[in-house]
């Protein structure tokens, strides 16, 4: 029978570290989303498997060499108490870190309390058999080997062990909600192998069962705590992004059709700005119980602040019909919030998976992917199926998506090689007077060339990208650095240049890049008169004041401001009295609309007379004819044009000898 005690062991130690080892390797991809503690804690406990092991063979390998049995039991339930020491601990420190908000993260105080008695008792147990010998006790036979002896309290053990079995199936039931399909599946497998080692133990009362049955317990105990504390989001007790992830594994694993429905609170930023926390987590809580009432959802998550997604059925089912329709209308609904009434906007949009999305990796790039600022520049209604209301848009994603998002991901590509090789070129489009006499002004446009197309990419299509993925700050710098060696080769040719570049409505709001411009013109040795900001009128909407206070100080220090693009933006005209502008370039769409419309030629004309009397100078963009020409040579005083009638942007070597200056070197200071 001792014999068969180490076998038994060893064979069930064995199976749950494979069991555990098989679920890190299913769960490996969590690791990389920042779950390392948990993680460490697996693996620890599975070291701590395979050392108990080892310790429990020991006593079979060294046991003829005569060590005596008090040495042997002293090493053995040493090695005992130190794991439900330090079992303790590590619940103290769940509850230290999840207990402050333990009723939100799923993770309750009863469950705590549960586990508490499920390791008191048996450490009570443990600590009395040291000095009494009432559990068991290593004693020698009659041929010198080491046995184990039950003692009277053995059959309390062994019921106090069948409560926690059933306690932690209970545990697992009632939190299933709270963990991944894989942790519920390993949870059902390991309450079962549980019991199936009580009753082995309770048929052969020789056996020595016990301790790796208590282990196994405590192990998934606290998984499971450690667990619901680092995938559960704690406001609204559902799971978070590292949830989704894992669960997501799990239905891709399957082979199933499903989908995966993301809904975004469009103006979650103003409902903070306005109301108390307490509200809007009120409000949140609210928003979340309703959609986990929807009929045909697997699973709903809260991966960000504003963002909630849920798993659902397959998309061409009719159950998925009507488990849209129910999302849809959840997003139309009015909340009350003490007395307040709350109607949120949302944007819904569905994956069908496999079909468009086949891994975890896809579905959250596609989540990354659809960010407002990018659905917006979607013609949606063209592109992919959709549903527009009052309070809610709803598409679904194609496989149109997948063309998408890999050009997204080459032109990031594109911009990470050429600011980490400044491989940005400058083309410069110089502006002329009424006669087509160069004005010795130009703008700076910035070209970005696709190596693999053998073709420049729009603007339009990069510059966008470069703001979301934070590299335009270093495509401005990289401008803004050949404007000034261009404008010093002018000045070495007896030429005074003022170039104007191009600012997005986050950096006109950021210091640090006024300091960079600052010192960057003053490295370069030039005029920071030469230097003008341009910025446009939707860029002054949101805090008119804020960027009143930034131009100052760029003026303060020598640089001046374009508005650019005029008559495309909602700014009202009388504000400009109050801001810095040296210049108004009229938008080519306004030009084109007033060629064509009496009324609005009248109010054109009205417009750039109220300009010429605030001493502003007008240049008209976007000129590519000769009946735009001439109907811009129709207006009084003197203006500015820029466009194709006259030049297109030229690279610095066609701009120097447009403008009689002998161009610089390939190598020379533009490079």
């Amino acid at each position: 029978m001792w014999e068969l005690n180490y076998i038994l062991n060893d064979l069930a130690s064995l199976a749950f570290v494979i069991g555990i080892m098989v679920y890190i390797y299913g769960e490996r991809q969590l690791y990389s989303l920042g779950s390392r503690r948990m993680f460490f804690t697996l693996v620890r406990s599975t070291c701590a498997y395979t050392a108990y092991a080892c310790i429990l063979d020991f006593t079979r390998i060294f046991d003829p060499l005569g060590i005596p049995a008090w040495m042997l039991e002293l090493a053995f339930f040493t090695y005992v108490l130190a794991t439900q020491l330090l079992a303790v601990f590590y619940v103290i420190y769940i509850v230290s870190d999840a207990s402050s908000n333990a009723s939100s993260t799923g993770l309750s105080r009863s469950s705590l309390v549960v586990s508490f008695l499920m390791l008191v008792p048996v450490m009570v147990l443990l600590v009395s058999n040291l000095f009494t010998g009432d559990l068991y006790s290593i004693v020698a036979d009659v041929t010198g080997r080491g046995v184990l002896v039950t003692g009277p309290l053995f059959r309390l053990l062994f019921l106090i062990m069948i409560v926690e079995a059933i306690l932690a199936l209970m545990l697992v039931i009632r939190d299933s909600g709270f963990l991944q399909p894989q942790m519920r599946r390993a949870g059902g497998y390991a309450c079962i192998f549980t019991l199936a080692l009580l009753m082995l133990q309770f048929a052969f009362t020789d056996l020595q069962l016990m301790s790796i049955t208590f282990s196994i317990l405590l192990f998934f105990c606290f998984v499971v705590m450690t667990t619901s504390t680092f995938l559960v989001d704690a406001t609204t007790g559902l799971g978070n992004a590292k949830m989704l992830f894992s669960s997501l594994g799990y239905y891709f694993s399957r082979e199933d059709e499903f989908c995966v429905v993301s809904l975004e609170l469009v103006d979650y930023d103003r409902l903070v700005r306005d109301l108390d926390a307490k509200m809007v987590e009120d409000l949140v809580n609210m928003f979340s119980a309703r959609l986990s009432t929807v009929d045909g959802m697997m699973r709903v998550f809260r991966v960000e602040e504003d963002r909630f997604v849920m798993i659902g059925p397959p998309p061409s089912s009719r159950t998925c019909r009507r488990f849209i329709m129910d999302v849809l209308d959840i997003a139309g609904e009015e909340y009350a919030i003490g007395a307040l009434t709350y109607s949120p906007k949302s944007r819904v949009f569905m994956i069908p998976c496999p079909a468009v999305s086949s891994s975890p990796d896809d579905v959250f790039d596609m989540l990354r992917y659809f960010t407002p600022a990018r659905i917006a520049l979607l013609d949606i209604g063209k592109s992919y199926y959709s549903i527009i209301r009052e309070r809610y848009s709803f598409f679904v994603c194609d496989l149109r998506i997948r063309q998408d998002m890999e050009r997204r991901r080459d032109i990031v590509e594109m911009l990470k090689e050429a600011c980490q090789e400044d491989l940005f070129e400058v083309a410069f489009q110089p502006m002329f007077d009424r006669d087509g006499r160069f004005l010795d002004m130009a703008e700076c446009l910035v070209r970005l060339y696709d190596r693999k197309r053998e073709r420049y990419v729009s603007p339009v299509e990069f510059i966008p990208i470069a703001e979301a993925e934070g590299y335009i700050d270093q495509i401005t710098s990289s401008v803004l650095l050949k404007a000034c060696r261009m404008i010093r080769h002018f000045g070495e040719c007896g030429h005074r240049l003022t170039l104007s570049l191009n600012f997005s409505s986050r950096q006109i709001f950021s210091r640090r890049l006024m300091d960079s411009v600052v010192d960057t013109i003053g490295q370069e040795e030039v005029d920071p008169g030469c230097i003008k900001i341009e910025i446009t009128e939707n860029d002054m909407i949101e805090d008119f004041d804020a960027v009143r206070s930034m131009m100052d100080e760029y003026r303060s220090r020598g640089v001046g401001f374009f508005l650019d693009d005029f008559g495309s933006g909602y700014a009202s005209i009388s504000r400009y009295i109050n801001l810095p502008f040296e210049c108004v370039k009229m938008d080519r769409s306004f030009m084109l609309k007033a060629h064509e419309d009496q009324r609005i030629d009248a109010l054109l004309r009205a417009m750039v007379g109220c300009f010429h009397l605030l001493e502003f100078s007008v240049v008209f963009e976007g000129v590519e004819n000769d009946d735009q020409l001439a109907y811009v040579r129709s207006f009084e005083g003197d203006m500015a044009i820029q466009g194709f009638r006259f030049s297109p942007p030229l690279d610095f070597g066609s701009f120097c000898r447009s403008a009689g200056v002998e161009p610089v070197p390939q190598d020379g200071p533009l490079r």
